[in-house]
């Protein structure tokens, strides 16, 4: 074995372990995906009512993010019944 095979796992340690700059966050990254809900079939008056319930009742705990997932930028998606 080489020296360079040798000191590249060394360094790379270094790296982990010693990275004292690194933060964890207080909480994972929380709120609402419409995908998990609704699957493709979901419409804007569904959103805007999840997204007011999320602001009204679960901001509070952390709660910050909307997310419209999954052929959102469709008007009829591919497949789709939805029209």
């Amino acid at each position: 074995m080489n020296f360079l095979n040798r000191l590249f796992p060394v360094l790379f340690i270094q790296l982990l372990v010693f990275n004292t700059d690194a933060q964890v966050a207080q909480t994972p990254p929380m709120g609402w995906n419409s995908y998990n809900s609704f699957g493709s079939a979901v419409h804007e008056d569904e959103v805007k009512a999840n997204a007011d319930y999320v602001a009204k009742n679960l901001k509070q705990y952390g709660w910050q993010y909307i997310v419209v997932d999954f052929l959102w930028s469709y008007d009829n998606p591919p497949g789709s019944l939805i029209g």
